[in-house]
């Protein structure tokens, strides 16, 4: 299953952009995000990621991030975080989640 997050331009300026998965158990979830300036992208089970509290954190200097959970017993909701660091970025964000 592929999800389309979010597309388009963030500012620094504003807030972060949020979204949710309900996952079950034993899929793994992946999330690509792609585009120009620099956006870190960050994936928290049951609340939302802050750049401290966290389950993966991708921060590297570009908008090309790629984050990899394997959901565990039980599955759960995931957030997705993603924090403009160029003052704009435009960038696509997309979750696919596979089951074995």
């Amino acid at each position: 299953m592929k999800k389309l997050l979010f597309t388009g331009e963030l500012k620094i300026s504003q807030s972060s952009f949020y979204t949710l998965l309900e996952i079950t158990e034993g899929a793994r979830l992946v999330v690509t995000l792609t585009g120009s300036g620099n956006v870190d992208l960050f994936i928290r089970r049951g609340a939302k990621p802050t750049i401290f509290r966290f389950d993966a954190k991708s921060t590297g200097p570009t908008s090309t991030e790629k984050l990899r959970i394997a959901v565990p017993e039980g599955g759960g909701i995931y957030y997705v975080r993603l924090r403009p660091i160029a003052s704009t970025s435009t960038v696509r964000a997309v979750a696919t989640v596979y089951r074995d």
